[in-house]
Parts: C-alpha cells; sequence; structure tokens
C-alpha cells in the first residue's frame, strides 16, 4: 500500500497493517511515491506483520518513463530479502509492461475507475476512455479487455452504448486475447461475452481459468459468483462471493452480491445486516437500498420495507425496480389496490427502460391480485430480458419456487414458459 502524494489522502501505515490482518497476510508493503521534476520516488518497507520488523526496506529513484520497471525492481529486491527464487514466467509476467504510453495507461485507469460505478453515464465515459487509449497504443491489451466489459456491463443493464455493442463486446474481448493469451482481464471479458450469448458453461470455464491465471482477483471471483447465481448454484455463488470479499474486504458490489445470494438461499436477515452496514459506511449506495426491501419484505417487515423504498425513491427517482419492489411491499403490507397503482407506474417507467426485476416485480403483483393476463404478460418480458442480463437472478429455479407466482403455477402457458427458459 503506497501512501499519495502530498496534499491528496493518505492511508498511513496503520490502514496497511489493519488491511493486511483482514486479508490473512503474513507481510505487509507499505510506503511512500513522490513526483517531482520528471522523477518518481518510491520508498518502501516490507513489515512482517506480527512483530511489524523491518524484512526489507528502500529507496528508488526512476524517470516518469520507467515507471513501469520500478514493479520489477520491487519485486526482484522482496525476493531476495526473502529468499524467494522466482521462475522465469514470473520474471516475465513481473516485467512486462503493460503499455509503453503512459498517457493510454492513466486512461485505461481513469477507465477501469467509472466501469466500477455501474452507471450508464459512467460506462460510456469509460469506453470513450478505452478508446483514446487504443488510438496511442493499439496493442494495449488491458485497454480492449476494458473496453469488452463496458459494452458486456451495459448491454447486462440495458443501457445504450451505440450499435452493435454486442459485436463490439466480442471483437475486443478477441483482441484482447491475441494481443496476450496469459492476462487474466482478457479471459473474464471473454467469459462475460459468452455468458451473454446464453453461455452459461462456457462463461464459467472461462472465468475459472481467468482465476487459474490470477487466483487473488477479487474482481474475478465476484463475476464468477454472478454466473453461478444466474445459473441458479447458489452454493457456488456464495463460495465465491466470499472469495471475492476476503480478497478485497471494501469491495461494495461483492457486499451487494452477497447480500442477494442470501435472500436467495432463504437467509434475508443476513442480507438486512449487510446492507445496513454497507450503508452506514456509504449512505449513497442505491442498489443497497432495493436489497434491504427485498430482505424486509421477505421477513415480513412490510411497513420497513415501504420506508426504505421512499429512501430509495429519493436517492434514484423514477427507477422501474425500485417502482416495481414497492409494489410488493405494499402487497405485503395489505394495501392491494396501491400496490396495483404502483405497479402501473412502474410500468410505465420500465417501457422505455427495460428491468427484467421490474417486469418480474410487476408480474408478481398482478399475480396476487388476480390479473393472470397481465402477470404472465410481464413475467414473459421479464424471462425474455433475464437472458441477456446477468445482473438479474431470473431462472427457472427460482421462477418455478417463488411462492408468490403459486397462483399461475396451473397455468400451461407459465408451465411453457418456464420449460423453454
Amino acid at each position: 500500500i503506497l501512501s499519495p502524494p502530498p496534499g491528496e489522502a493518505s492511508s498511513g501505515p496503520g490502514d496497511a497493517y489493519e488491511a493486511g490482518r483482514r486479508l490473512g497476510a503474513d507481510l505487509v508493503l507499505d510506503g511512500s511515491l513522490r513526483k517531482e521534476a520528471g522523477l518518481i520516488r518510491v520508498t518502501a518497507q516490507l513489515r512482517d506483520l506480527s512483530s511489524r520488523e523491518i524484512v526489507w526496506a528502500g529507496i528508488i529513484d526512476r524517470p516518469l518513463e520507467g515507471v513501469f520497471e520500478l514493479q520489477d525492481e520491487i519485486a526482484e529486491k522482496i525476493a531476495r530479502a526473502l529468499e524467494i527464487r522466482l521462475t522465469l514466467n514470473e520474471k516475465a509476467q513481473i516485467a512486462r509492461a503493460p503499455t509503453s504510453s503512459l498517457r493510454a495507461y492513466d486512461l485505461y485507469l481513469r477507465g477501469r475507475a467509472l466501469s466500477r460505478r455501474r452507471t450508464e453515464a459512467g460506462l460510456q465515459r469509460a469506453a470513450a476512455l478505452y478508446e483514446q487509449a487504443l488510438r496511442m497504443d493499439p496493442d494495449f491489451a488491458l485497454a480492449q479487455a476494458g473496453l469488452a466489459d463496458a459494452y458486456s456491463i451495459s448491454l447486462m443493464f440495458g443501457w445504450n452504448l451505440g450499435e452493435g455493442s454486442r459485436e463490439r463486446a466480442k471483437e475486443a474481448s478477441r483482441k484482447a486475447i491475441e494481443l496476450d493469451p496469459t492476462l487474466p482481464e482478457a479471459h473474464v471479458s471473454m467469459g462475460l461475452v459468452a455468458a451473454l450469448d446464453g453461455d452459461l458453461d462456457g462463461g464459467i470455464r472461462r472465468l475459472q481459468h481467468a482465476v487459474s491465471l490470477e487466483p487473488e482477483s477479487a474482481v474475478t471471483h465476484h463475476w464468477l459468483s454472478m454466473l453461478y447465481k444466474r445459473k441458479g448454484d447458489y452454493e457456488a455463488a456464495e463460495t465465491e462471493g466470499r472469495l471475492a470479499l476476503a480478497l478485497d474486504p471494501d469491495f461494495s458490489l461483492a457486499r451487494v452480491n452477497l447480500a442477494h445470494v442470501a435472500i436467495l438461499r432463504g437467509r434475508p436477515a443476513e442480507a438486512e445486516a449487510r446492507m445496513r452496514s454497507l450503508l452506514e459506511e456509504d449512505p449513497n449506495a442505491a442498489y443497497a437500498r432495493v436489497l434491504l426491501a427485498w430482505a424486509q419484505i421477505r421477513q415480513g417487515e412490510a411497513r420497513q420495507a415501504v420506508e426504505t423504498l421512499v429512501q430509495a425513491d429519493r436517492a434514484t427517482p423514477d427507477d422501474p425496480l425500485v417502482s416495481g419492489l414497492m409494489g410488493m411491499a405494499l402487497l405485503a403490507a395489505g394495501e392491494g389496490r396501491a400496490a396495483v397503482e404502483e405497479a402501473k407506474r412502474a410500468a410505465a417507467l420500465a417501457s422505455g427502460r427495460p428491468s427484467p426485476m421490474a417486469d418480474y416485480a410487476i408480474a408478481c403483483v398482478h399475480a396476487q391480485t388476480g390479473s393472470s393476463e397481465e402477470a404472465l404478460i410481464y413475467l414473459a418480458r421479464a424471462l425474455d430480458g433475464g437472458r441477456q442480463s446477468l445482473s438479474s437472478v431470473i431462472n427457472a429455479a427460482y421462477v418455478r419456487s417463488d411462492p408468490v407466482l403459486a397462483p399461475l403455477h396451473g397455468d400451461p402457458r407459465f408451465q411453457r414458459m418456464v420449460a423453454s427458459f
């Protein structure tokens, strides 16, 4: 953990030790990075976590253009201090610079930061940054992988990054692997594209290969959890989700995903506790309120769920999923008429903004209020949209076992829908 230049927030050595303890590490690397007059100076110390004794310390100066050589030199010095013998392949991986252009690398890092926000505007900007980086270095495999992810994630949420997003995602992931077959991020991108095309097993195999290349990637374990969840293998989804969170305890998306899995495995109280904890740390975590409300509905806390969704609606107004879930909360609270009105509002919002989970919530409200025709229409929409959305939990097993849809179980149209999904 390197502290930032003067004037920026600093993690401090105490935070480095705390991070090491949470990860179960024996050693922790901390230090500082300074930039001045075209030079970079790294001061680093490798300490034993239990005794806090310094195992190795060093100061390395490099011209700004040689920044990628820093990781090579630091890794070599630490390996010698620990009497570790690196293989030729390990040395090659450490020495390989991701790009010859510092500017392209900076653009790539900015794109990754935007991608992790999971917003339509953020992904649009991220894709533009990746494209700009690739104009500077067409052989930048990481930027190709990032571009593929931006298009893939936009497809999952039904967001528009332009015509031909699916083809562009495939092409970028293919190019990333051609440029560097050993790049874990490239295989993650290819796995997401395969899953979006309906090949969940192929996507899982590709992500498992990415894990074999980089076992300590929290992001890869998170995506693997998402694919298992989409497949309906909730036990494997939980295992991978817990690995992701252990590797990166501050990974909020992994925390949200584990809450999702807890609800699906019949542990809504656990999901509620996870989301309350996340909201205490980040009150702006909008999707956390959606999951909190869902967990409250599952626990029979309908009134609390309504209050939670009112807050969610303030944070993200006109979100069809929030409105659809509000319909379910009102229904659980015994307000059938208000629930139907809210379902109609959700349907109007979803007409210009596809949302499989919102459509599913609308179907549930109609199923419980005797409007089976409307319920089947929105269920069909939810299933169709769910085929393309890895963020959706809609799968045959889930639909079949959801008690809210019990009034539809005897309808042959329902049975055909589930059988063909």
